[in-house]
This record gives C-alpha cells, sequence and structure tokens, in this order.
C-alpha cells in the first residue's frame, strides 16, 4: 500500500509578480525555439526514401552490382555462432540478446494542486506519493523528497544487450557492431536454456533474485527476463556492397548513415521506415506547437498575476489569454510548416516563385489595364 507526504508552499503576491516577469524570458525563448523545431522537424530525412532507392539484390548467387552500390539483401539471417549470457542464460540461436533487468523499487510519484488567495499570494500543495514497483532504472531514493523508510538500495545485475560477432543474410557478410536492428522478440525462459548455477532462480518467465519471491517480492529484489533477435529468420539489410560480400553502412542524404537490418521483406521494411517517420513527423509538430503555446501563455501570464489581487479575475484573464494564444500558435505553427515545407524542398519554391510571378504578372497587368482605361 502506498504512504504519503504533504507539503504546502505559499508565494507572496510581489514575488509572484517578479516570477512571471522573469518568466517573460524563458517565454521569449520557447517561443522562437518553436520555430526552430519545426523547421528542423520537416527537413528531417525520410529513411523509408533511402531504403527505396537501394538496388534490390538477390541473397544467394553472383551479383552483376558493382561495389559500393547501395543494395537491400532478403534472405536468411543466420551466424556460425551462439549467443548466451551466462551465468543466467545457456547459449542459444540468437543474433543478439537484450537482458532487462528490474528490481522491485521504491517509486516517487507527485502530484500539484494551486489555491490562488485573495491578496493575489498562491498556496501550492504537493502529495508525494511512494509506492514499490518493479523499475529497470529505480529512482534515487536519496532525491526523494521524504527518503525515510524509502530507501532503494543499488543494483547488483545491470540491463545489457549482447551481439555475436559475425553474421550473415544469404551470402553477405554483415558489421554487427555497427548494423542497426530491433531486438524485440521474448524470450520464453525453460529449465533447458537456465545454466545448472542459477535453475533454481527461474520463475515462470523471470529469473528471481532476492530474499522474497516473485508473487510477493522484498524491496531490491531482482527479475531477468530477455528479448531477442532470433537467428534462422527472413530478413532484410540495407547496406552499401563491399568488397567481398561484405556489406558495410551507406552515407546517404544529409550525410545520414543507412545501415540496417529489419526481420521480414524489403517492402515491410520500407512500410515500418514510412510509419516511424510518419509518426515522429506529426509528433514533432505537435511538439512544436505546443512549444510555441507555453512560451506565448509564459509571456502574458504577468497580466494574470496582476489581476490575481482578486482571484477571479486572474482566472477569466488566463482563460481568454489561453484561448487567444492558442489560436495564435495555431495560425503560427501552421504557417511555420508550411513556409518549411516549401523551404526544404527544390520543386515546391520553384512552385511558390511561379506562383509569386504569377500573381505579381497579373496585379501588374490588372493595373496597367486599369491606368489605359483611366
Amino acid at each position: 500500500m502506498s504512504d504519503q507526504f504533504v507539503e504546502q508552499k505559499t508565494t507572496g503576491y510581489f514575488q509572484r509578480l517578479g516570477n512571471s516577469l522573469v518568466g517573460i524570458f524563458l517565454g521569449v525563448v520557447l517561443f522562437l525555439a518553436s520555430f526552430g523545431v519545426l523547421y528542423w522537424n520537416e527537413g528531417r530525412v525520410d529513411l523509408s526514401k533511402i531504403a527505396a532507392t537501394a538496388t534490390e539484390i538477390p541473397a544467394t548467387g553472383t551479383t552483376t552490382i558493382k561495389a559500393n552500390s547501395f543494395v537491400s539483401i532478403t534472405g536468411n539471417l543466420s551466424s556460425p555462432e551462439t549467443l548466451g549470457d551466462r551465468p543466467y542464460l545457456e547459449p542459444g540461436e540468437y543474433i543478439a540478446l537484450r537482458r532487462k533487468t528490474e528490481m522491485y523499487a521504491w517509486e516517487e510519484n507527485s502530484r500539484t494542486t494551486t489555491q490562488k488567495n485573495a491578496g493575489g499570494s498562491e498556496t501550492k500543495t504537493t502529495t508525494y506519493t511512494y509506492a514499490k514497483e518493479w523499475a529497470e532504472n529505480p529512482d534515487d531514493s536519496s532525491r526523494f523528497k521524504n527518503p525515510t523508510g524509502h530507501n532503494n538500495p543499488a543494483k547488483s545485475i545491470e540491463s545489457q544487450e549482447l551481439r555475436v560477432s559475425q553474421a550473415q543474410v544469404g551470402d553477405y557478410q554483415l558489421d554487427v557492431n555497427q548494423l542497426q536492428f530491433p531486438i524485440n522478440q521474448p524470450v520464453n525462459l525453460t529449465a533447458a536454456q537456465i545454466p545448472a548455477e542459477s535453475k533454481n532462480k527461474l520463475n515462470g518467465s523471470y529469473l528471481f533474485f532476492g530474499t522474497g519471491s516473485l508473487s510477493s517480492p522484498e524491496i531490491g529484489d531482482l527479475r531477468l527476463s530477455y528479448q531477442a533477435l532470433n537467428k534462422n529468420i527472413q530478413a532484410t539489410v540495407f547496406g552499401d556492397l563491399g568488397n567481398g560480400n561484405q556489406l558495410t553502412p551507406h552515407q546517404g542524404r544529409k550525410n545520414v548513415t543507412f545501415y540496417r537490418l529489419f526481420p521480414g521483406t524489403r517492402d515491410q521494411a520500407i512500410a515500418n521506415l514510412a510509419n516511424r517517420h510518419k509518426l515522429i513527423t506529426w509528433g514533432l509538430r505537435f511538439g512544436g506547437f505546443l512549444l510555441m503555446w507555453i512560451g506565448l501563455n509564459l509571456v502574458v501570464e504577468p497580466l494574470g498575476v496582476v489581476l490575481d489581487i482578486i482571484p477571479f479575475l486572474g482566472d477569466l484573464t488566463r482563460t481568454a489569454t489561453g484561448f487567444a494564444t492558442f489560436i495564435v500558435a495555431a495560425i503560427l505553427s501552421g504557417l511555420t510548416i508550411i513556409v518549411s515545407i516549401i523551404l526544404h524542398s527544390p520543386v515546391m519554391i520553384f512552385l511558390a516563385l511561379g506562383l509569386c510571378g504569377f500573381i505579381v504578372y497579373r496585379w501588374t497587368k490588372r493595373k496597367k489595364t486599369k491606368d489605359q482605361l483611366a
């Protein structure tokens, strides 16, 4: 069961006013930064378009493609090695393993409520809640607001990623250390996969280390699980064709290094990259808008603080200014996105210049006609 620690802090009217004036500077910084984020986002390289330019070659047999060409190969992923993680996991048919180590630990969460007082002061009440949870990166309990009775020991076993030193797709050798690939297939642990010294630690799909049990753990207890990239699956790899059937990293547009492996077909890999690019693009667009809106709200915040001498007026002002800044941020971020798309595309720049030229031509012709009629 969780426990709580409550802290209250009251800030006077003039101190709040001073803080809000300082916030104007931060608001201006966030407002200007939002334009940079939105512009940079529209210029990000779409990796699916890089992947689509790769020449597809068969995974086995000879090829007429010249060296240093950017290629994609779909075939069987294999390695002459096995991979394990002693003393926790016996070697098996894996290309890569990710050991995930979680500790049962205290976690601190906080929730703050604010109350405006007559005269313009403000009281903030922060409730810190402490609960025991499994965490891969447990909180540093020395930083807790109330560390008494909530001590987290140091993790004795850390998470780790392991890879074989050699792997290939079909006849083509891969540089595993530089290659990017997902490690996301759960390993269903069985007694046969666990070394003798750790067999008694197997509990369901976890290896358990501690004084409690998996169903009733104690603070500091650990549980280990694994994810893998398995051998002998169909995979597609993208890279430059080197000498001796070696695939190496490809240097793409804007110095983007592209050297990746995906389970499945080439089309699935390109679709995966396209969906990821679209998701990140819209996420950063929303983030840029949010940055702009927050910045504008910080700039106008002193007005709300001044009127907080009568709390109702301050709240009403914030509602009105919040709506107004939302509209302004939506318009400005939308225009910034459109302009950024144009500036990052030579074709769009050409079309924009052509449109501007056409508008100027029509305006000049109409003015000339009007002058002649006059």
